[in-house]
């Protein structure tokens, strides 16, 4: 008969218990991960987003530009400034002087 080790039985076992508990919480932080990003509010649209914001969402720094271009009242906004500079950083287009 074969001999038995208790010592690697126990490692071996130990082993198991420890991948399991890193799975279950690997598993539990992806899931609060992602109800979080689901219950996070929107932007609001009356609100001004950053120039950082815009550059990094370029689709919505075009529709806003769009946007406060064909409105002359809101033309002068903060939030248009911040469109229109995200967009001269990005395309590396700047004003002439």
């Amino acid at each position: 008969m074969k001999k038995i080790n208790l010592t690697q039985i126990i490692a071996t076992k130990k082993n198991i218990i420890i991948r399991t508990a890193a799975i279950a919480l690997a598993a539990v932080t992806v899931t609060v991960a992602a109800l979080e990003a689901k219950n996070m509010p929107a932007a609001s649209p009356e609100a001004n987003q950053s120039v950082a914001w815009y550059a990094a969402n370029i689709p919505e720094a075009k529709a806003k530009n769009q946007l406060c271009h064909d409105n002359p009242e809101i033309n002068s906004s903060q939030d248009c400034v911040n469109a229109l500079h995200a967009l001269e950083i990005s395309f590396g287009v700047g004003k002439k002087s």
